[in-house]
């Protein structure tokens, strides 16, 4: 009798976790190594992009729609001669303050010891935007996802990124000496 009550409850338990996965693909790019959860399979395209400096270089663009939200990924390699990484990162950040929104929260924090802005906006029509930006290894990266009115915050979106190694591992960083050494000036 005992096992009956627990098949039902093991397929609740599966109907639940296949639903939860069904809402978000994991999606990772060896090119730019990158993994993220998108909403639905992106589409990638090629642009370019104006960094820190005032340079257009190559960029791929990744960008997922669901339920009225975009969801998108800018990977921009950095030249050589580029300016430092905080400097990249400010002169996104600066960008998305530019907006005429309202900028709920606007921190610089750490993953795994990366150093990671997250900004979150509000339009006046009621959109959301959560932002991530991150340079690493000469790659800068900017996650945004854009909400209608009421919808979920896009916060899965923005903090899913890692950033992968040559061998398609997550990046876990055991110090600041190696980001510095990764992310020279």
């Amino acid at each position: 009798m005992r096992l009956v009550s627990l098949i039902p409850t093991a397929a609740v338990a599966l109907v639940l976790s296949g639903s939860a996965l069904a809402q978000t693909i994991e999606y990772s790019n060896m090119e730019y190594r990158f993994s993220i959860n998108f909403p639905a399979p992106p589409t990638e395209e090629t642009t370019t992009y104006t960094v820190a400096g005032g340079q257009t270089v190559p960029a791929g663009l990744f960008t997922a729609e669901r339920r009225g939200g975009t969801y998108t990924l800018m990977a921009v390699p950095l030249p050589e001669d580029s300016p430092h990484w905080s400097e990249h990162i400010e002169y996104v950040a600066q960008t998305m303050r530019d907006r005429d929104v309202e900028a709920v929260h606007d921190e610089l924090s750490r993953t795994d010891r990366i150093p990671v802005q997250r900004i979150t906006l509000v339009y006046p029509d009621g959109r959301r935007s959560m932002i991530a930006i991150i340079v690493y290894d000469r790659v800068l990266y900017v996650t945004e996802g854009n909400v209608p009115p009421g919808a979920s915050p896009p916060n899965q979106f923005q903090q899913s990124i890692f950033i992968l190694d040559a061998n398609g591992e997550k990046i876990r960083l055991a110090g600041q000496e190696q980001f510095e050494e990764l992310n020279p000036r």
